[in-house]
């Protein structure tokens, strides 16, 4: 990786960093996202929902990630298997703690 200023916009060198996090990411909670991709398996077909949704599910069953990016790398990884797709809408995440930050809607394929 070239090291660069901060300031410099690189596309590039932002998505290798983002790709380099969610494979931390990953690898921290390998356990945790096998059971997680179980579970979104099990969703029916007609599941439309956010990460926001997949995270009620979940950690009440198999606990708290190590980083709170870890469901956008769950998402990642589930379309990635196509078990999930992006619908192509953008909508509005529902917990107060996400201050209605917009993210990409879910749905089981």
């Amino acid at each position: 990786m070239v090291k660069r200023d901060d300031t410099t916009f690189d596309l590039f060198e932002g998505e290798a960093r983002r790709d380099k996090g969610m494979g931390q990411v990953k690898k921290n909670n390998a356990e945790l996202l096998v059971k997680i991709l179980v579970l979104i398996r099990e969703l029916p077909t007609s599941w439309v929902g956010q990460t926001e949704d997949i995270r009620t599910m979940s950690e009440p069953r198999y606990g708290k990630p190590t980083h709170h990016n870890f469901y956008g790398a769950v998402a990642r990884e589930a379309v990635r298997l196509e078990i999930l797709a992006y619908t192509g809408r953008v909508v509005k995440m529902k917990r107060p703690k996400a201050h209605a930050h917009k993210t990409r809607e879910l749905k089981r394929t």
